[in-house]
């Protein structure tokens, strides 16, 4: 989903807008991830983008046309909300089942161990 709001009083507000995602930048390869047609007002607004497996690190918003016969037509507030490829990574394994009891977590070994052979204490010491 994004947001996209306009609060400028003297200004044109946006009407028709693209929204593409790319994996780089720069880049040429831009995928379209929707068209969308705003409300001529001074709220923010919502806007669904199709469902899909989209994960993407860069935005990039087309403004193709706009209300009003102001010179400027400013964006003041634009959102993107989304779930991170890990965060989906994540839920996937949460929904599998598990082949083991959760009473036997206590005599498993650590998945990762320092120099030391004890647990890491922080996220720095578990990438290694």
């Amino acid at each position: 989903q994004i947001e996209l709001a306009n609060f400028e009083l003297f200004s044109s507000s946006p009407r028709e807008f693209s929204v593409f995602v790319s994996d780089r930048y720069p880049t040429r390869d831009w995928q379209l991830a929707g068209q969308f047609t705003a409300s001529d007002e001074r709220t923010v607004q919502s806007f669904t983008l199709p469902p899909g497996d989209m994960f993407s690190k860069y935005i990039k918003v087309e403004l193709h046309s706009h209300y009003g016969q102001e010179h400027f037509c400013p964006v003041s507030l634009f959102r993107a909300y989304g779930t991170s490829e890990f965060e989906a990574l994540d839920t996937e394994d949460e929904n599998e089942p598990r082949t083991h009891d959760d009473n036997d977590d206590d005599d498993e070994e650590p998945l990762y161990k320092s120099e030391t052979g004890e647990p890491p204490r922080n996220l720095f010491g578990s990438a290694r």
